[in-house]
């Protein structure tokens, strides 16, 4: 797949930036398979480009990503297909975030949850607008993702990880920072040339030293990995958290579990 097939993606090049924002603003850059597969040959396409030593992900609009489309996931999970999620978990682009040498800026922009914020931890560098906030959503709709513990890793100590991911509870942008989860917060309208300054930062440096230490911290940290994710996706759980979700009611689990609200 090339850039310019891109459909819910923008990439450009500039400057020797390579940015790409993830598109579908009416849809607060919620991302369907599709939009996982075009940031997947994007970060690719910023790997291989000579011409590219860093690269910027970030949202279009006033949102960073909330995740996958669940509507979308709702198709996959009523399917007759038993391997349409093993189709689905192909296409997640993380894994060729995590091994990329360049460095890569998240800029986030507004709402960053689950998907969304599993890209943003597997970046180098995460700049935050003060509006944005931040969560770990997934098991609140019965789906445990096996990314999200693998990139909390090496950023929040072990109980901070166990509150997000057992909870789903959102936290502001001031206490993702205090977790460990940001870089820097920013006033919104100072995140773009936040980032610029943070480029012009970063280039003082050598770009292949640059790789060498990257290479080494990765190998420190748990490498994303869907471990276990396929198999609760399959289960009951899943399903009815996806379909409540769509349905704007609390899941049945929840209300057994003694959670009146959504």
């Amino acid at each position: 797949m090339r850039p310019e097939e891109f459909v819910d993606t923008r990439y450009e090049v500039r400057d020797g930036v390579a940015t790409i924002t993830m598109d579908r603003p009416e849809y607060l850059n919620a991302l369907k398979s599709t939009g996982y597969e075009e940031l997947r040959w994007a970060i690719r396409a910023a790997r291989v480009d000579p011409s590219v030593d860093i690269v910027v992900l970030t949202g279009a609009g006033g949102a960073f990503a909330p995740g996958g489309d669940l509507h979308e996931t709702l198709g996959y999970l009523e399917s007759d297909d038993p391997l349409a999620m093993c189709e689905f978990y192909d296409r997640l682009p993380w894994k060729d975030f995590f091994e990329c040498p360049k460095v890569i800026i998240a800029a986030v922009n507004g709402i960053c949850m689950g998907g969304g914020l599993i890209g943003a931890l597997t970046c180098d560098i995460v700049l935050a607008a003060e509006s944005a906030t931040f969560a770990a959503a997934e098991a609140r709709v019965g789906v445990a993702d096996a990314l999200a513990p693998a990139v909390l890793f090496g950023k929040v100590n072990t109980l901070k990880a166990k509150y997000l991911l057992f909870t789903g509870q959102t936290i502001s942008a001031a206490e993702a920072e205090r977790y460990g989860l940001v870089t820097e917060v920013v006033p919104d309208d100072r995140l773009a040339q936040r980032c610029v300054e943070v480029i012009a930062e970063v280039r003082q440096t050598s770009q292949a030293a640059r790789a060498v230490f990257k290479f080494h911290l990765q190998q420190l940290l748990a490498a994303p990995t869907d471990h276990g994710a396929i198999e609760v996706l399959a289960g009951p759980e899943a399903l009815e958290g996806v379909r409540a979700f769509a349905q704007k009611r609390t899941p049945a689990f929840a209300l057994r579990n003694g959670r009146q609200g959504s």
